[in-house]
């Protein structure tokens, strides 16, 4: 995959020209200022894509979760609980 990167001023005085760009090859364009990159842009397709594997991944992650807690809640209940802070520390 070939990364465009351009400084920020390449960006904004060839704007439209970048979101055109943008659009026909959806590939991301690196900003740089100073020689360090600085930001990324985006198409909103690709956008879109990220934030939704994202919004999966949290989901997973509360499920995850959510089943632990409902693990140790049950062994609290069996009187097999364990301090909180360790259980915390845990699923740090």
């Amino acid at each position: 995959m070939i990364v465009l990167t351009m400084s920020a001023n390449e960006v904004r005085d060839q704007l439209v020209a970048v979101l055109a760009k943008l659009q026909e090859s959806q590939q991301p364009v690196l900003i740089t200022e100073q020689g360090k990159v600085e930001a990324v842009l985006l198409s909103i397709e690709q956008y879109a894509v990220m934030r939704s594997l994202l919004e999966d991944r949290d989901d997973e992650l509360d499920k995850s979760l959510g089943q632990r807690l409902n693990e140790e809640r049950a062994a609290y209940l069996a009187g097999e609980g364990r301090d909180f802070d360790a259980v915390l520390t845990e699923l740090e």
